[in-house]
């Protein structure tokens, strides 16, 4: 089995790396000890957002009634859909004001509704 060591950086645009700063998935707003820019006009920034869509991909683990997963070799073939989110919990986002914080959320919301 080959490996592929890639990574898919839906918000990898300049114009949203200096509102989203990520490092290895995820958010660090000051981790480049710099202010971000003012959060404004974010509808305009929507067209840069980037979905993944990752065909026929075969489900390998199901998940038992105890919660644990068990790999089955033979499992369905789907269609997964990746979008950007933020975890509210992380430093990161902790560091954030709450309205801004909050903006940045639905930001992201909307973008995942309007690509899938």
């Amino acid at each position: 089995m080959t490996c592929l060591h890639r990574q898919v950086e839906l918000l990898g645009s300049p114009a949203l790396r200096q509102h989203f700063p990520v490092i290895n998935g995820k958010m660090m707003p000051y981790a480049l000890n710099a202010k971000l820019p003012v959060w404004r006009d974010a509808a305009s920034l929507l067209p840069f957002v980037q979905c993944g869509l990752h065909c026929d991909a075969q489900a390998c683990f199901e998940r038992n009634s105890d919660g644990t997963s068990t790999f089955n070799a033979h499992g369905p073939m789907l269609d997964q859909v990746f979008v950007a989110t933020m975890n509210c919990r992380t430093q990161g986002a902790q560091q954030l004001e709450p309205a801004e914080r909050d903006s940045k959320i639905q930001f992201l919301l909307d973008a995942a509704y309007s690509a899938t």
